[in-house]
C-alpha cells in the first residue's frame, strides 16, 4: 500500500529545515564571536605588555642615568617634578639615607584601555663614593635597620686612668681624647659581644702619650700614594696654650706614632692672620676632615677663630689660611667647597648657623663688611647658642642650647638647596631645658645627647614626622661628655663621667 504525504508533514518538515538553518546561525554567530574576542584579547594583552615592557626600560633607563650623574655630583641627586613622555608621566623621588647614600625611586604611570590607571615602580641605592673619600672613609652608607624603639647597652668599658673627653668613631675602631696621661685612647669593638664588660680598650706595646688632654679628634684612612697602603690617622685639637694641632699614625692601634705637631701662633704667619697666644689659650672645640684639608673651629680668641690647613699630606699639615669669626666656632661640616658652621651668638641678630665659602681657603668669602665678618648662614628665634650640627643631603640639623620656651626651639631642620640665599626652616623640635650636645642623622632618625640632663642625656627623634617624634623614651648614658657621641650602623658610641665611661648602645 503507498503511503502519501499530506500537507501537515510538509509543514513539519519545513518547520524543521527552518530550525536547522536557525540553530546553524547561532552556533555560527557564536562561534565568530568567540573568534573576535579572543582576537581582540590577545591584542589588548600584547598591547598591555608593550606598554610594560616599553615604561620599564624608560624606569630603568632613568635609574641608570641618575646612577651616572651620581658618580660626578652625587649632591645633584634629588626629587624632581613629574614629567611627560608620550603617554607615560615619570616622577623621581629621592630619599637621604645617610650623608654618604641615597634611594633613588622611578615611578612611571600611563592609562591603558578602559582607562585604567596603570604604573610601576623601581628603586636603587646610591652610594657617594667620592664624598665618603672626601672624609677619609668616616661616613656611614646604610641607614639604621633597628627601630631604635628600645635603646639598651650591648657592651662597654672603662678608660682608666682619667675620664674621656671626646671620641671618633672609624670602622669600629674608636679612638678617645682624655684628661690624663696618655690623654689617647683606642678601643678595638670589631668583636665586641653583647653583655661585654671590658676588654675593649687596647693597650700601647710602645707606651704612646699624647702629651696633654685632648678637646677634639677626627681620624681618617688615607691611601698612601707612592705604596697604595692604607694608613689610618687621627687628627688631635690639643688643650694647651701651643702645639694645638696633633697628628697620630694609628694605623697599627697598638704601636700609634705621633708625625706632626702644629702651633697656631706660627711667626710665619702676618699678625692679623694668626693666633697671638700669648694673649688667649686658643682652644680648639671642633676638627672636620674634608678633600684633604683640615677644619680647626676655635673658641672666640685673639686671632682668627677658624684655621685651615692642607692635610693631603697628614704627616705635613701645612696651613692654608683663617678667618676671624668674633663668636665661638663650636661645630664645624664641610661639604662641595661650604663649612657650616654651628655658632655661639651675643646677641639676637647673630647666626647660630653660619655658611662660608671656603674654595680659597686664603680668602674666605663672603668679605668683611664694614669691618666685621659677614656670612650666609640662619638666625633662629631667641638667643641660644648653636652647639652641634648634621648634614644629610641638603638638610641641616642644628642642636642649640637650652631654652626656656617652645617658641625658641632648640632642634632645628633647615633647607640649605640654596645656601647662599634665605634658608626655609623645615622643622623643630623642643626638649625642655636641655641643651643639646651631638646630633648624628642617619635614615629616618635623629639621634642627639643632652649635656644639661644628666638622667635624660640620649634621644632618638623620628625626622621623617613633621614635626619630629620621639622614638623612645630617654636613655641615661651617666653624665654624657658633649663631644663624646658617635654613630655607625646601628650601634651609638658613647662617653660619660659615670662608670663604664664607655657604652656601646643598641636596640634589640
Amino acid at each position: 500500500m503507498k503511503v502519501q504525504s499530506t500537507g501537515n508533514h510538509s509543514k513539519l518538515r519545513a518547520g524543521v529545515s527552518t530550525l536547522e538553518m536557525l540553530i546553524a546561525l547561532s552556533v555560527f554567530t557564536v562561534s565568530t564571536s568567540a573568534a573576535l574576542l579572543v582576537s581582540f584579547g590577545s591584542q589588548s594583552i600584547l598591547t598591555d605588555t608593550q606598554t610594560n615592557n616599553e615604561a620599564l626600560a624608560k624606569s630603568h633607563t632613568d635609574l641608570e642615568n641618575l646612577r651616572a650623574l651620581s658618580r660626578q655630583d652625587f649632591s645633584s641627586i634629588i626629587s624632581s617634578a613629574t614629567t611627560t613622555d608620550g603617554i607615560y608621566s615619570k616622577t623621581i623621588a629621592v630619599t637621604d639615607l645617610t650623608p654618604c647614600s641615597k634611594q633613588v625611586v622611578s615611578t612611571i604611570t600611563w592609562n591603558a584601555e578602559k582607562l585604567r590607571h596603570v604604573s610601576i615602580k623601581l628603586s636603587t641605592d646610591l652610594g657617594d663614593v667620592a664624598g665618603t673619600l672626601a672624609v677619609g672613609g668616616d661616613c656611614a652608607s646604610t641607614p639604621p635597620t633597628s627601630p631604635w624603639d628600645n635603646p639598651q647597652t650591648f657592651a662597654s668599658d672603662t678608660l682608666s686612668p682619667g675620664k674621656p673627653t671626646t671620641l671618633d668613631a672609624l670602622n669600629k675602631i674608636v679612638y678617645f681624647g682624655g684628661d690624663h696621661a696618655p690623654y689617647f685612647f683606642i678601643a678595638d669593638t670589631r668583636s665586641a659581644t653583647q653583655g661585654q664588660s671590658s676588654g675593649l680598650f687596647v693597650p700601647f706595646s710602645n707606651g704612646f702619650d699624647a702629651g696633654a688632654p685632648i678637646d677634639a679628634l677626627d681620624a681618617i684612612q688615607w691611601r698612601d700614594p707612592s705604596t697604595g697602603n692604607m694608613k689610618t690617622y687621627v687628627f688631635a685639637a690639643m688643650d694647651t696654650q701651643t702645639n694645638q694641632l696633633k697628628v697620630i699614625d694609628a694605623t697599627d692601634i697598638h704601636k700609634p706614632v705621633l708625625v706632626a705637631t702644629k702651633s697656631l701662633d706660627d711667626p710665619a704667619i702676618p699678625a692679623p692672620q694668626r693666633v697671638d697666644e700669648s694673649h688667649s689659650a686658643p682652644l680648639t672645640r671642633t676638627l672636620y676632615y674634608y678633600n684633604g684639608n683640615l677644619y680647626l673651629g676655635l673658641e672666640r680668641t685673639n686671632g682668627p677663630e677658624l684655621q685651615v690647613f692642607n692635610v693631603s699630606t697628614p704627616s705635613n699639615p701645612i696651613r692654608l689660611g683663617s678667618r676671624e669669626m668674633n663668636h665661638n666656632v663650636k661645630d664645624i661640616i664641610v661639604k662641595n667647597n661650604l663649612a657650616y658652621m654651628a655658632m655661639t651668638v651675643s646677641d639676637g641678630n647673630d647666626k647660630e648657623l653660619d655658611i662660608l665659602n671656603v674654595s680659597n681657603p686664603g680668602a674666605i668669602t663672603p668679605p668683611f663688611v664694614n669691618g666685621q665678618p659677614e656670612t650666609w648662614g640662619y638666625n633662629a628665634a631667641g638667643t641660644e647658642d648653636g652647639l652641634t650640627i648634621s648634614l644629610t643631603g641638603n638638610t641641616i640639623y642644628l642642636g642649640r642650647d637650652k631654652s626656656t620656651t617652645p617658641s625658641e626651639p632648640n632642634f632645628l631642620i633647615l633647607d640649605v638647596s640654596h645656601p647662599t640665599g634665605t634658608i626655609p626652616l623645615l622643622g623643630s623640635y623642643y626638649i625642655d631645658k636641655e641643651a643639646l650636645g651631638e646630633v648624628r642623622v642617619a635614615g629616618r632618625f635623629a639621634f642627639m645627647t643632652s649635656i644639661s640632663n644628666s638622667s635624660q642625656e640620649f634621644r632618638v627623634l623620628d625626622i621623617s614626622k613633621n614635626p619630629p617624634e620621639a622614638v623612645a623614651t630617654p636613655y641615661n648614658f651617666g653624665n654624657n661628655v658633649g663631644k663624646g657621641f658617635d654613630y655607625e650602623p646601628d650601634f651609638i658610641y658613647a662617653t660619660s663621667q659615670a662608670t663604664p665611661n664607655f657604652q656601646i648602645v643598641y636596640s634589640p
